[in-house]
């Protein structure tokens, strides 16, 4: 059996870990592309007076989606416009569509959209993409070889990868 070794942080020092999961090799092309990567930009314009709640509302969301196992990037960025309205802007990605569909089930996603869409001037601007080539090796991504490196800076999320810790305190 082959061994993906990773590195993560615990207690402020690098440990090596490794993962017994068969790696993913001799998979199909098409089979590759299911598991690629989804990146998602998402768009939102207050009504007058409102910004503050939907930017309440949006950085709520913060946490949550980054502690999905699947999501890998989860960035509000604010836009001022030359007349002074202001936007926000998600750029969001996840390891995979079902790391996607989880995201979008969990009840916090359900009750922002619910919260969210009174206090916009138009419906929520998303884009969904597919991408082509995954360029980064990301931890829970699916896509491990016995080469790949990943960096935890928190434990639990690399449990629930299949990564476990080799410190003193917590592993072998």
């Amino acid at each position: 059996m082959q061994y993906v070794y990773n590195i993560h942080t615990c207690h402020n020092k690098l440990y090596h870990t490794k993962n017994t999961a068969a790696p993913r090799s001799g998979l199909l092309k098409q089979e590759r592309n299911m598991n690629m990567p989804i990146l998602v930009f998402a768009s939102f314009q207050p009504k007058d007076g409102q910004e503050q709640a939907v930017k309440d509302i949006l950085m709520d969301m913060v946490p949550a989606t980054r502690a999905e196992l699947g999501n890998q990037l989860y960035e509000l960025s604010q836009q001022k416009s030359l007349t002074g309205d202001v936007s926000y802007h998600l750029f969001e990605k996840y390891a995979d569509s079902e790391a996607l569909a989880t995201h979008k089930a969990s009840d916090y996603y359900q009750d922002y959209r619910k919260r969210i869409e009174p206090l916009l001037k138009e419906p929520i601007a998303v884009k969904v993409l597919q991408a082509l080539e995954n360029s980064s090796n990301v931890a829970g991504s699916n896509n491990s070889s016995p080469n790949d490196v990943y960096l935890y800076n928190d434990r639990q999320k690399a449990n629930k990868a299949g990564h476990t810790c080799t410190c003193s305190k917590h592993g072998k």
